[in-house]
């Protein structure tokens, strides 16, 4: 069965096009939109295109750069140009500035069409076999990548645990001492103490916040770059990387950032620019472990202008010559001994580049260094003034929720956070919550966690749905983590919010007033 081919066509004439749909409605092929070259900026946007069929009888030269310059603007998209017969004097120039295919308007159009389709078909499936290939290497060479974390991950969370354990020890002793005091004694103990107990718990809240930062990092990291695009911060991202492998990072070179106050936002796919700086510093370390310099420096500098944003990085280690960096890119290509490396994670940082539609350079001599230059395109969507979201206004209701967790510890904590503010039911077993609710359906909202045992928060809200649909439509997920691609696709799929453990108290108290009362109803 032939693959789904997203066709488009651009016509100057009315009757080409109808031609054109004529021939491709007997081929089993449709023509998903139509577009008259009349039109103001008719090609300005050919996303979600395969299969270009473009219309010109501009003079070839005209037709060469609009061809170039749509083939260039759309790598995935196949452009194919209808001219005129005879076809001759066109056919190698437009193939030279990359069109797919030429097709001579006439009585041949017919089989010269079913032709190119079935070409396309081919070519489309191919590179959807690619991507594949693309996205399961892209993951690969980020778990690898991982192993090159885990020293200064290890040492990032050791030390807030550190801190964390050491006050809870100290406070407990001094509250089991505080009980053992005669009564009349107490009071005046406690205010003593009071105080550093308060900066105790600060400091502790604190430390768990920066584990917490670092879990939810890798948990990021670890999933495959196959989501839709969202607005990505470039200095975050690098942000983020640092945190991860700072401590390797300074171990090895002295780093210098030069990050652009203001960065404008790009859309990219959640995890890609991570990635991508991921890459290119484990280069650069790798690259300075073989440097002769007594001092080996690692920068990374951002900047933008009114249509993109740079990110560089550079390292002063041993260089490479003009041979080198012009296969630097190139699959498997490696100047590491056999064992070292797979010579895939600068091809792979390419094509993540490239994928958010941008582009990657290298500037390298022997002896000086090599400096990595990722240009990425600024939405013009993103750059738009932002829309001003209506604030959900103060409830005095008090709504009643049932929490479900399996975690007793949880479970107990979130039970003693919300109960000033909703009427709570906690309940540790999906089952159990499922019954409860036989006897009791009158809450407002499910708040539920997503990985549990024997019945997960998926397979609850299912079983929610089929027997209590009104208050599915009114359920929030919990996640300390989703490791499982199915489940996490499962819960996206169910369109309900999911908030990322630990949750702050203000948040969570914010996202249950919204799903229990919906806007219009607060806004009264």
């Amino acid at each position: 069965m032939n693959a789904p081919l997203r066709t488009w066509i651009a016509y100057e004439r009315a009757e080409t096009a109808a031609e054109l749909r004529r021939i491709a409605q007997g081929m089993g092929l449709s023509i998903e939109r139509e577009i008259s070259l009349d039109s103001p900026n008719a090609l300005d946007d050919l996303g979600g295109c395969a299969l270009f069929i473009l219309e010109q009888h501009d003079p070839i030269t005209a037709v060469e750069a609009r061809v170039y310059s749509l083939a260039r603007a759309n790598p995935d998209v196949m452009v194919v140009v209808a001219v005129d017969p005879p076809r001759t004097d066109w056919d190698a120039r437009l193939l030279r500035a990359r069109a797919f295919d030429v097709l001579a308007l006439g009585p041949g159009l017919a089989a010269d069409l079913e032709h190119t389709v079935a070409t396309a078909r081919r070519v489309a499936e191919l590179q959807g076999e690619r991507a594949q290939l693309t996205n399961d290497l892209a993951h690969q060479e980020k778990l690898s990548a991982l192993g090159v974390l885990a020293a200064g991950v290890s040492h990032e969370i050791n030390n807030p645990c550190a801190a964390i354990l050491s006050n809870m020890i100290v406070m407990r002793e001094q509250l089991e001492s505080l009980i053992g005091r005669p009564p009349s004694n107490r009071v005046e103990a406690l205010e003593s103490s009071m105080t550093d107990w308060i900066e105790s718990i600060g400091d502790c809240i604190h430390a768990a916040n920066r584990i917490h930062s670092i879990v939810k990092t890798l948990g990021m990291f670890s999933r495959k770059n196959d989501s839709a695009p969202m607005a990505i911060d470039v200095n975050e991202e690098i942000a983020t990387v640092l945190r991860l492998i700072g401590k390797e990072v300074h171990f090895q070179a002295s780093i210098e950032l030069s990050l652009a106050p203001d960065m404008p936002r790009i859309m990219a796919p959640p995890n890609s620019i991570t990635q991508v700086v991921t890459n290119l510093v484990v280069n650069a370390l790798q690259a300075l472990q073989e440097a002769a310099s007594p001092e080996p420096k690692l920068s990374i500098t951002t900047s933008f202008d009114d249509s993109a944003v740079m990110m560089v990085i550079r390292d002063n280690g041993p260089g490479m010559t003009a041979e080198v960096s012009a296969h630097i890119f190139d699959p498997f290509y490696t100047t590491k001994p056999v064992g070292k490396g797979t010579g895939l994670g600068l091809s792979i940082t390419r094509q993540l580049v490239q994928r958010m539609r941008g582009e990657i350079f290298v500037e390298s001599e022997p002896s000086k260094g090599a400096s990595f230059s990722v240009m990425l395109e600024r939405s013009a969507k993103l750059d738009a003034a932002p829309i001003t979201q209506r604030r959900v206004p103060p409830n005095s209701d008090r709504l009643r929720v049932l929490l479900l967790d399996d975690d007793e510890l949880i479970l107990r904590s979130m039970h003693r956070s919300l109960s000033d503010h909703f009427e709570c039911l906690p309940i540790a077993h999906g089952q159990l919550a499922l019954d409860a609710l036989r006897s009791d359906e009158d809450f407002d909202v499910v708040v539920s966690d997503v990985v549990m045992p024997e019945m997960n928060g998926i397979e609850f809200y299912s079983a929610l749905k089929l027997a209590h649909p009104q208050l599915a439509q009114r359920t929030l997920f919990l996640s300390g983590g989703i490791v499982s691609e199915s489940l996490y696709a499962s819960v996206a799929g169910t369109g309900r919010p999911c908030l990322a453990k630990p949750v702050d108290l203000a948040e969570l108290v914010r996202s249950i007033r919204r799903v229990g009362r919906p806007f219009e109803e607060l806004g009264r």
